[in-house]
Parts: structure tokens; sequence; C-alpha cells
């Protein structure tokens, strides 16, 4: 991860520098820091809570506080604690996060390959049961 230049850091350059490889792509990067707040304030809860009898998606914050958050981040630029704070965690989340996603990425793709290799197989297979069933005739020789 990069160095922030210039403290007070804000929202968007806070997402520029812990996630660097995906800039200009600000849609993308919002979007995994709504789901990252959401999980943060998902598992703040449920420990707040103290029932472990319950699961933590029990807790699940709504849409209008994940905004409301957002909005207040925004708004308040990270100091140098904060900004230090919050990319650690960020950053861990979004390694474990990303490790999920290309996981299943990657099974799905697997999946895929494999679907398209057997029809390949079988088209081959009935296209030689095919040949098998109906040889060539031959033509008969006029010499």
């Amino acid at each position: 991860m990069q160095k922030a230049i210039t403290y007070p850091v804000t929202l968007d350059r806070f997402l520029c520098l812990c996630l660097p490889r995906l800039s200009g792509r600000t849609g993308e990067k919002f979007n995994l820091y709504r789901q990252y707040i959401s999980a943060s304030k998902m598992w703040e809860r449920w420990k707040l809570a103290g029932d472990n009898s319950k699961s933590p998606l029990d807790f699940v914050p709504t849409k209008d506080e994940v905004d409301a958050q957002i909005t207040q981040d925004k708004a308040r630029p990270f100091s140098p604690c904060e900004f230090t704070q919050s990319s650690a965690a960020f950053v861990a989340w979004y390694a474990e996060h990303h490790r999920g996603n290309v996981k299943e990425a990657r099974r799905a793709g697997a999946q895929a390959m494999h679907a398209k290799r057997k029809a390949a197989l079988e088209a081959k297979a009935k296209a030689a049961q095919k040949n098998k069933q109906h040889p060539r005739k031959k033509k008969a020789c006029t010499a």
C-alpha cells in the first residue's frame, strides 16, 4: 500500500491508496467500501450484543445506515491515526473478500470449461458413431 502524502486524507484518496489497482474505477471502489462498512458494522453489533446464540447475519445494517456512514466519511477526512487504522482494517478485509471472489470465479470458470469440453467430446463421439453406422459405399471399379 502506498503512503498518503498529505493529511487529512479524503475518502476518495483513501480508496485510491488502499486499492491502487482499481484506479479509475470509482464505482467499484465505493461498492467495495460499502460492502466493507456493512460487514464491519454487522460484526461490531454482533460483538456488542454478546449473544452468541444469534448469527452475525441477524445484525446486518440497513442500506440507509451504510449510506449515512459513507456520507459521514466523505464529509470528514481521515486523520493520520484514523487513516492508519482504517486502511489496515480495510486492506485486510479486502484481501479476504477478494480471495473468496477469485476462488468463486475460478470455480465457475472451471465448471464452464468442463461443460464445454464434455459437450465437445460427446459431439465427437456422436459423429464417430454416425460414421460407423453409415459407412461410405465403395465405388465399383470399371476397368
